[in-house]
């Protein structure tokens, strides 16, 4: 038997009994069960959230303006996202070849590959 049900038992006991202020406290116990329960699983969901965003931490690193995967080197990743929201949102080279790129959430452009685009090489 959960409290849940031991304090439902109780609170009919008391009822039938006629101890209607015993039998309100158990009312209020129980409504303090259930808030606690949600307050148990909001807690639960945001340190799993804290936990997912800690892994991803990890697991990137910053470099050129951007994060990148530690061992696939998998990117390049938004900064800005991933800094204000720990979303991790692929950013887009603008054109074939270019430095820099755009992240198609929230349109910033970065230089992602460390070179200076106004460096043209030009055959001899």
């Amino acid at each position: 038997m959960g409290l849940y049900d031991a304090a439902k038992d109780a609170a009919n006991i008391l009822k039938e009994a006629g101890k209607i202020n015993e039998y309100q406290k158990i009312l209020d116990l129980i409504d303090d069960l259930f808030n606690k329960r949600e307050e148990i699983e909001k807690l639960k969901a945001e340190n799993n959230q804290l936990k997912e965003e800690a892994k991803i931490k990890e697991e990137y690193i910053f470099k050129n303006n951007c994060y990148w995967h530690k061992e696939s080197n998998d990117g390049p990743f938004c900064s800005r996202c991933f800094d204000k929201e720990k979303h991790l949102i692929r950013i887009i080279p603008r054109r074939p070849g270019s430095n820099n790129a755009k992240c198609p959430e929230c349109k910033s452009l970065v230089n992602y590959t460390g070179i200076n685009e106004s460096v043209v090489f030009r055959p001899i």
